[in-house]
């Protein structure tokens, strides 16, 4: 998925300049942005300091010090300037916003970019607004519980929202299938750990057990239920 992350994040032969990571996790799309876009500097905002402290030793270890900085932020409110950079991505990450259609996510990335810049957003969103039978509900609320995540947008107010916040050039597209062999992994993941949740591991690797089970239980639901690449330009007028 991070190639297509890079790949949406370019415009045509040209290469954002300045880039956001609203969400960088343990800094592995950095990593390959970094790679791929030689003149480019990336920040990422986490918060998470575990995580932060593995991705600044993985950038160090790879050299890339000097294009790459790191800081302990919400990506919701990261007191970074206005107008700081020329293109923002979030890969599963715009789903922990704890607003209904992740609108505070939505005016962060749209204050810090330029006019003209480009955000990517590749993440999990409900397909429609209608209400779910009871069996849904219970596996989707299982599964958000899991993995700590407030509620899924969907994704036709998602882009309403987009709209409303100055983006334009709007491009949205099912992806659903690019996660199947994640999908296909599960039952491989699941059966190692639980082989150590039966040795009595460590209560973090209980708790993604459970979250990638409710994870695997959500997969007949496609039709309520979908993961999206959404790319989008903030609109040059102010």
């Amino acid at each position: 998925m991070n190639a297509v992350v890079a790949f949406s994040l370019r415009n045509g032969d040209q290469i954002p300049k300045g880039i956001i990571d609203l969400g960088c996790g343990f800094g592995s799309t950095m990593l390959q942005l970094l790679q791929q876009f030689p003149t480019s500097v990336i920040t990422g905002v986490n918060i998470d300091d575990e995580q932060l402290k593995f991705a600044q030793e993985v950038l160090s270890k790879a050299g890339f010090s000097q294009r790459a900085s790191l800081m302990h932020a919400n990506f919701q409110e990261t007191g970074l300037p206005t107008h700081s950079f020329d293109a923002a991505y979030a890969l599963e990450t715009s789903c922990y916003d704890e607003s209904e259609y992740k609108s505070a996510f939505i005016t962060e990335a749209s204050r810090l970019l330029r006019p003209g810049g480009k955000l990517v957003v590749v993440d999990g969103f409900r397909k429609h607004h209608r209400p779910l039978t009871n069996l849904v509900k219970w596996c989707y609320r299982k599964c958000t519980d899991a993995w700590a995540i407030p509620s899924l947008a969907t994704i036709e107010r998602f882009e309403t929202e987009l709209r409303k916040q100055g983006f334009e050039n709007i491009e949205i597209k099912d992806i659903s299938w690019n996660g199947l062999p994640s999908i296909l992994h599960i039952p491989f993941v699941v059966s190692k750990l639980f082989i150590s949740y039966l040795q009595k591991t460590d209560p973090v690797k209980r708790h993604y057990l459970q979250a990638l089970l409710w994870t695997l239980a959500m997969s007949p639901f496609k039709s309520h239920f979908g993961y999206y690449i959404v790319i989008c330009t903030k609109c040059n007028v102010e």
